[in-house]
């Protein structure tokens, strides 16, 4: 009987260490993740209204946004998920926060943060969005609209959701 009870108290125990662990590491990856996608959305907003406009210079926001969302991005997120693996060993969980970064930067969810960061309405016509396949989708004329937008960063929202979700047994093992 004292076995079957200190194995009931181990289990809990055990559980309960489990549960915790996915919590910090999921807040852990969460923080840094943001922090990233923040930066960038940041370096996004002094570079195209502190440089790029002002030296009127409108065509070239299309190229540094390739380079810097498609190219630099992709790395960035990149990196992280390898450092995850090469710190936890487990590719999974790499991927997530790949796929996670790749999410935010461009399904839309870096383009609402852009305008909410700095407190400014999301515009109801975005025809600079235009270009991403992503969008296609949610024009209802001819430019990506501010209710599109909105749809977009929910399926975003709704699909980093999923993914950690069913990377939840991952973050638990020690």
């Amino acid at each position: 009987m004292v076995k079957a009870e200190l194995s009931h108290v181990k289990s809990y125990f055990k559980s309960l260490v489990a549960k915790q662990v996915w919590t910090w590491r999921f807040v852990a990856l969460q923080c840094i993740i943001t922090a990233v996608f923040l930066s960038i959305v940041f370096a996004d907003r002094v570079v195209v209204e502190m440089v790029l406009k002002p030296a009127n210079a409108l065509n070239q926001i299309k190229i540094f946004h390739f380079a810097f969302f498609n190219v630099m991005s992709t790395v960035v997120f990149a990196s992280l998920g390898a450092i995850y693996y090469l710190a936890r060993g487990n590719w999974k969980i790499s991927l997530g926060v790949f796929f996670e970064g790749l999410i935010a930067i461009n399904l839309g969810l870096e383009d609402y943060v852009y305008f909410l960061l700095f407190r400014e309405a999301v515009p109801s016509l975005l025809p600079w969005l235009n270009w991403n396949p992503v969008f296609v989708g949610t024009t209802y004329v001819t430019n990506v609209t501010g209710a599109g937008l909105q749809l977009v960063v929910t399926i975003s929202l709704i699909l980093i959701g999923t993914i950690w979700i069913a990377l939840r047994k991952e973050l638990s093992v020690p």
